[in-house]
C-alpha cells in the first residue's frame, strides 16, 4: 500500500474522468470511489472545475 497526497489523487481523479468511457470495472470503482472522497472535501462549484482546483494546488494551495 502507498499514500498519495491530494494533489496527486485530484491528478489521477482527472486522468480517470477524462478517460471513463475506456475504464474497466476496476478502474471504474477506484473512480468512484475517489469521487465520494473528492465530493466530502469539494464543493459542488469546485467539483464543477476540478481542473481549476488542481492548479490552485500545484500552485501551492491547500484543499
Amino acid at each position: 500500500m502507498f499514500l498519495l497526497n491530494d494533489k496527486e489523487r485530484l491528478a489521477l481523479y482527472i486522468l480517470l474522468r477524462r478517460h471513463e468511457e475506456e475504464l474497466d470495472p476496476v478502474l471504474s470503482r477506484v473512480k468512484h470511489r475517489m469521487e465520494k472522497w473528492l465530493f466530502e472535501r469539494l464543493s459542488i462549484e469546485e467539483m464543477s472545475d476540478v481542473e481549476r482546483v488542481y492548479l490552485a494546488l500545484k500552485e501551492g494551495e491547500q484543499l
